[in-house]
């Protein structure tokens, strides 16, 4: 599971929605550095910067 993004991604989901930000931002970094689809990786992105915004 270390280099399948479709886990990272999840994972970093499930941590934002308990509220576990520092968590899910690493799992969305790590989600961003395996995606090789330039869509997925702004989506990815763009949630990541959403917990940002959220703190």
């Amino acid at each position: 599971l270390h280099d399948y993004q479709p886990y990272w991604a999840a994972r970093a989901g499930l941590l934002a929605r308990l509220g576990k930000t520092r968590e899910a931002t690493g799992a969305y970094d790590r989600a961003i550095g395996l995606e090789r689809d330039p869509a997925v990786r702004r989506f990815l992105q763009a949630r990541r910067a959403g917990l940002a915004a959220e703190e």
